[in-house]
């Protein structure tokens, strides 16, 4: 019986996520207006100041690729965040003729991560199934397809490094592949954690493997390298290393300008709500905010008291759990806490969320009596 009612929640899954390709259909379909769009950055806060005609972060990043993808010069539209994703953007852009189209392919490359590090736990393709469609049919997982914006990419790179840094504890030679997705991540947006997360994975080798480190260390140098990749358009407005040096420190200057609100993420996550900054102060409530996030989060978050039962399974499932719970510590104690930012290791959230429950009804399932069988 409970394999038929997995069945029957799949398809109620697959159900959901056919309704949403439905109803959001407009969204891959539109013709991008790169003219229309330039007048609304025009007039826009960004180029007229506060109390001019706002434009949103997806207009923004849709407008930067494009511009960026014809030839501009990075420091001079959205200098704040690193050039890659709004490239990535453009490229959606020159080729479909829509921003949001390669949102697609970061959703099928997060959906394979997703199932294969699943896969890597209940060695169940059912199981596997149910904890791609959960995390599919989520109306947070949903509403960032629809939208420009830099989080997906981000998070598509991220997790493609934690789940080549996974096999190579097996085969150090995938600690390559993990460094270039991590290297590219960084050039997606200001990721900061990125400096964390490698802390994370060095002190990580050297308690359970130190001579995993000989290997791992010199791949490190592919995220300074990437990254100054990723400005290669800037080095032809400025070919000057000292130039570029200058623009990263006033990047960083104008960062730690950015307000921090302590705690607001665990607001955003679990009561749909947040303290607003800016331009004026008080809770405010996320539109798009729904039960689905602190279930699956929460579920998550209690995770640990079930990995005694994981075996052999319990090292990876620790490193994701540090990994995520480190990550959420950083956004309640660095940032002004947004809910769109949990999306970097929320497909994490929702692996542990569903291993967290199949240990529950595993437990729950030992405690049941056999049935005595009377002899005829």
């Amino acid at each position: 019986m409970s394999k038929y009612l997995l069945y029957i929640v799949i398809g109620l899954f697959v159900i959901n996520c056919i309704w949403f390709l439905a109803t959001s259909s407009l969204y891959f379909t539109h013709k991008y207006n790169h003219a229309a769009m330039s007048t609304l950055y025009s007039n826009s806060q960004y180029v007229k100041g506060s109390g001019s005609a706002g434009i949103g972060d997806d207009g923004l990043y849709a407008f930067s690729g494009f511009y960026y993808i014809t030839g501009g010069d990075p420091s001079q539209v959205n200098f704040e965040n690193p050039p890659l994703g709004k490239y990535l953007i453009g490229l959606s852009e020159l080729i479909f003729h829509n921003e949001n189209v390669i949102n697609i392919l970061y959703a099928a490359v997060i959906c394979w991560v997703v199932y294969k590090l699943s896969m890597s736990f209940f060695k169940s393709k059912l199981m596997s199934w149910l904890t791609l469609l959960v995390m599919v049919a989520d109306p947070f997982f949903q509403i960032q397809l629809i939208l420009p914006l830099l989080d997906l990419p981000l998070a598509t790179f991220f997790l493609l490094g934690i789940y080549f840094y996974l096999k190579g504890l097996e085969k150090p030679r995938y600690y390559w592949a993990a460094s270039f997705f991590w290297g590219v991540a960084n050039t997606i947006k200001f990721f900061p954690f990125i400096v964390v997360l490698v802390l994370i994975t060095l002190i990580h080798l050297f308690m359970i493997n130190k001579s995993h480190l000989k290997t791992y260390v010199p791949t490190l140098i592919l995220l300074p390298l990437i990254y100054f990749a990723s400005y290669s358009m800037y080095f032809l407005y400025h070919p000057s290393m000292l130039e570029f040096l200058r623009f990263q420190k006033w990047i960083i200057h104008w960062r730690t300008g950015n307000p921090i609100v302590l705690g607001n993420i665990f607001l955003s996550v679990f009561l749909g709500r947040y303290k607003a900054w800016y331009p004026h102060k008080g809770l405010v409530e996320n539109v798009n905010w729904t039960v689905h996030l602190p279930i699956l989060i929460g579920l998550g978050m209690i995770s640990p008291v079930f990995f005694k039962h994981a075996q052999n399974r319990k090292q990876v499932l620790q490193f994701l759990y540090l990994v995520a719970i480190v990550f959420m510590l950083y956004l309640a104690i660095l940032t002004v806490g947004i809910r769109g930012y949990v999306l970097v290791a929320y497909p994490i959230w929702v692996i542990l969320a569903i291993y967290t429950v199949s240990s529950i009804f595993a437990i729950l399932g030992k405690w049941r009596k056999p049935r005595l069988i009377r002899k005829t």
